[in-house]
Parts: C-alpha cells; sequence; structure tokens
C-alpha cells in the first residue's frame, strides 16, 4: 500500500494515512522489517505527517 502511495496510484484519506503509520509503527516495534528503500521512506514520511498521539 505504501508503494502504491509513494507511486501515486492512490491516495488516501487522512485517517488511512494515519492508520498505515500506526500499523507500520506496531510491525517494526514486533521486529518486522521496515521495507527497502523508498518505499521504506514513503513508511517515515507516513509516520512525519501522522506522529502518534498521546
Amino acid at each position: 500500500m505504501a508503494e502504491a502511495v509513494r507511486k501515486s496510484y492512490w491516495r488516501p484519506d487522512d485517517k488511512t494515512l494515519r492508520e498505515m503509520a500506526q500499523r507500520w509503527r506496531d510491525l517494526k516495534a514486533k521486529g518486522a522489517q521496515s521495507g527497502e528503500g523508498e518505499t521504506a521512506a514513503v513508511l517515515m514520511i507516513l509516520i512525519v505527517r501522522n506522529p502518534r498521539r498521546s
């Protein structure tokens, strides 16, 4: 999904971006690989745009 966003094939709404960012954080905390190259960069951008709320 992040790759589709990166390539501008898909433009999800803000809620979906927040959910993607949260899911990525959760998976990474459990030891999942963060992705490769540009796709990982897109995931990091999602995190920056949608920081975890307390």
